[in-house]
């Protein structure tokens, strides 16, 4: 888990209903960002895990299959779980970051992405 926001990415190309297992993040975090940001003894070195894809109980909504990823953001529950509060959830964007981001707090804090769906599906 990074304390930096890394990039500025969308959850997906368009705003449709689709869960973790199809969006364009998994995608990407899964290969472009792997080999961009790991060397290849670091990519060897992260394990390949299961991912449980639950459902967002704030909105209702599906998690979908469940997935097998290197590098995956954290669901709704885990968010819960790792961070007590939301000054805990706060997050920076790395310095390279910034460029890319269009919108950061007056503190300096950005936003970051969850796996589990808003959508319905």
């Amino acid at each position: 888990m990074s304390r930096y926001g890394l990039d500025c990415k969308r959850y997906h190309h368009e705003f449709t209903e689709i869960t973790w297992e199809n969006c364009d993040l998994r995608k990407w975090l899964n290969a472009d960002f792997l080999e961009m940001a790991f060397s290849e003894e670091e990519q060897h070195r992260i394990r390949l895990s299961d991912v449980v894809n639950d459902g967002n109980r704030k909105y209702g909504t599906s998690g979908g299959n469940n997935t097998r990823d290197r590098i995956f953001c954290l669901s709704l529950a885990e968010a819960e779980r790792y961070f007590k509060n939301n000054d805990e959830r706060k997050c920076q964007p790395a310095a390279l970051t910034k460029i890319h981001i269009p919108k950061v707090t007056e503190n300096n804090y950005c936003s970051w992405w969850l796996r589990s769906s808003q959508f319905r599906t």
